[in-house]
C-alpha cells in the first residue's frame, strides 16, 4: 500500500509545517454537546413539578395575608394576578435550576446555549 492511499498517514509536506502545530491542551478540551445529561433533564423536570406543587401553596396564603385579606382562598386562586405571579415564580425557579446545572457543567451558561444575537 502506498502512502497516498493510507488516509491515516500525514503527508510529508504537513509534518514539518508550522501550521500543523496544535494549540495548547486546554484549548483542545471538547465540550459535550449538549452539556447536560438525561439525569440533569430529569432533575429539572422533578424540580419543576415540585415548584408547581409547592409554590401555589405558599403564594395563595401569602396573598391572603397581605393583599386580599377579606377574600377566601378559593376566591384568591381565581384572581389572574395571583396566578400570573405564581407562574412567574415557577419560571424563575426553573431558570435558576437550569442556569446552575449548565454553569456547573460548562462554566458558562450563555456560551453553552449557543445563542447568537443578531448583528443587524
Amino acid at each position: 500500500m502506498s502512502t497516498s492511499q493510507n488516509p491515516f498517514e500525514v503527508p510529508p509536506a504537513l509534518e514539518a509545517s508550522p501550521q500543523a502545530v496544535l494549540p495548547p491542551a486546554e484549548e483542545n478540551v471538547a465540550i459535550e454537546n449538549p452539556p447536560w445529561s438525561g439525569w440533569d433533564a430529569l432533575l429539572i423536570i422533578l424540580l419543576t413539578v415540585v415548584a408547581v406543587i409547592t409554590l401555589p401553596s405558599l403564594v395563595v396564603p401569602l396573598a391572603r395575608l397581605t393583599v386580599f385579606k377579606r377574600s377566601s382562598l378559593q376566591q384568591i386562586v381565581r384572581i389572574p394576578e395571583v396566578l400570573l405571579f405564581n407562574e412567574l415564580l415557577i419560571y424563575v425557579v426553573v431558570f435558576v435550576v437550569m442556569y446552575e446545572v449548565i454553569k456547573t457543567r460548562t462554566g458558562s451558561f450563555w456560551a453553552s446555549m449557543n445563542w447568537n444575537w443578531p448583528t443587524s
